[in-house]
């Protein structure tokens, strides 16, 4: 007899598979963004902030083919080599946003992408990430804003940044599983905590999942003292609590 839990995770992620096929259709979207379509909420709420990620869908969908992608086998020797990761190449043609308007060199473009990736990487050494959760984590560090269409809160930027990894092409040559955990991640960073635990409880490994989800979330957070409102109270380990003479540190070194 089939358990329970795997049945419904079965009949979850049909409805989802669904669903996802009929809103690329609707909405005449690339369908390579079908994987990063989740089911529509139910709550006003929730649904307006999907409503509006569906939207910077349809801009994603609107671009360009991209003229280059991510080399997945040289940002895995980035990672594996840990130190050397500032030599990492962020794209800054990653962060045009649909407008047009060139976002590469704002609050949230290469040099911040750059200063998380770094902090990511570090804690992820000082936590003890396994090698799959810190290749998800960089992947998830270069990405992680390339989505925004203001510099403001833009609650749903994760999802749309999500998206557009999956729009430009930037996902392929990723292992499935490490792809998967690093664009959960991506998409929850700007929302909810709670509705990140709701929705990682559908991995095969949770823990792995949110790991990588929370030192991505620190990682951003102690970026922070670029804005002058770091609290180190809000980060989630230790070891990103005491990390914030290393972000002045990085802030002073990578403008």
């Amino acid at each position: 007899m089939l358990d329970p839990g795997l049945a419904g995770r079965a009949l979850d992620q049909t409805r989802r598979a669904a669903h996802a096929r009929d809103v690329v259709a609707e909405l005449g979207l690339d369908p390579r963004l079908e994987p990063v379509i989740p089911l529509a909420p139910s709550n006003p709420g929730p649904r307006a902030h999907y409503d509006r990620g569906l939207e910077g869908l349809v801009c994603i969908s609107q671009e360009p083919e991209p003229q280059r992608t991510v080399d997945i086998d040289a940002l895995k020797k980035m990672l594996e080599a840990g130190s050397q990761l500032h030599d990492l190449t962020i794209d800054p043609t990653w962060f045009v946003r649909p407008d047009g308007r060139d976002a590469s060199q704002t609050i949230h473009g290469v040099g911040h992408t750059a200063r998380v990736l770094i902090h990511a990487m570090e804690l992820a050494d000082a936590i003890g990430l396994s090698a799959g959760e810190r290749e998800a984590l960089g992947l998830a560090a270069i990405w992680h804003d390339i989505g925004r269409t203001n510099d403001g809160a833009d609650y749903y930027h994760g999802a749309k940044s999500a998206g557009k990894v999956v729009g430009l092409g930037l996902h392929h040559g990723v292992d499935p599983q490490v792809l998967e955990t690093a664009l959960f991640a991506i998409t929850h960073h700007s929302g909810s905590e709670e509705h990140a635990e709701r929705g990682a409880s559908w991995f095969d490994d949770p823990e792995s999942t949110l790991r990588v989800f929370r030192v991505l979330k620190d990682a951003d957070g102690l970026d922070r003292v670029r804005l002058g409102d770091l609290d180190p109270t809000y980060l989630r380990f230790p070891q990103s609590q005491s990390r914030v003479a290393r972000a002045w540190e990085l802030l002073r070194e990578r403008p």
